[in-house]
């Protein structure tokens, strides 16, 4: 009986050995992930009331949407300036891959009843800005801002939005100190006035998104 037991002990003992020793076997498991880089860009249009405080100022346009119309303005009669009930928002993301494009907005001015004087290149202004997020708040990083007839062209680096994508603000200039509106004036009650059925004072951008 004592033999069988101590045979039993030593066999069970050769066995948990075994054991350990199998599970101490070590074998590499390489893992690996690629992700392809950005080709293609979307632009995303919104037409924002307001000073754009309130996410119900905010209305997304359709996809392919360009006709950035201000409308008929308005005169503030306390400083005989003209101004706009809204102003446009383009943000600018990528839809096929990581990284960012470089981008070039180019103006070209349109009908202008002021002539000589400046039209909407010398009371518009562009702004640029890096957008970030954490997935709950967005973050704002002005690059700068530009008349419109200023951007001849403008030019954002893709490392200049690298960590995030790139908002253009599109407006007319208010004479307001606090923001940055390059050399753009006001409208005031000294330009020409345009409305129908002569045509409206009128420009365009051409934005060029180039991936390297």
């Amino acid at each position: 009986m004592k033999k069988l037991i101590l045979t039993t002990a030593v066999v069970f003992a050769v066995m948990l050995v075994s054991s350990y020793r199998l599970a101490n076997a070590q074998t590499a498991f390489p893992v690996s992930a690629s992700i392809p880089a950005a080709s293609t860009a979307q632009f995303t249009v919104f037409q924002v009331s307001g000073d754009g405080t309130d996410p119900s100022d905010w209305n997304q346009q359709a996809s392919g949407f360009t006709d950035l119309d201000f409308g008929t303005l308005s005169l503030d009669p306390v400083n005989f300036i003209f101004v706009a009930a809204h102003f446009w928002v383009i943000d600018v993301g990528v839809i096929d891959g990581a990284g960012n494009p470089d981008v070039t907005v180019t103006y070209t001015e349109g009908n202008n009843p002021n002539e000589p004087s400046p039209g909407l290149g010398g009371h518009g202004v562009i702004s640029f800005t890096r957008m970030e997020t954490d997935g709950i708040t967005e973050t704002q990083n002005p690059l700068f801002a530009s008349s419109f007839g200023g951007c001849t062209p403008c030019l954002v680096d893709e490392t200049d939005i690298n960590g995030g994508w790139l908002r253009m603000g599109v407006g007319l200039a208010t004479g307001d100190p606090l923001l940055d509106e390059d050399d753009a004036l006001p409208f005031t009650t000294s330009d020409a006035p345009a409305e129908a059925p002569d045509p409206p004072y009128s420009g365009s951008f051409l934005v060029s998104a180039v991936f390297d």
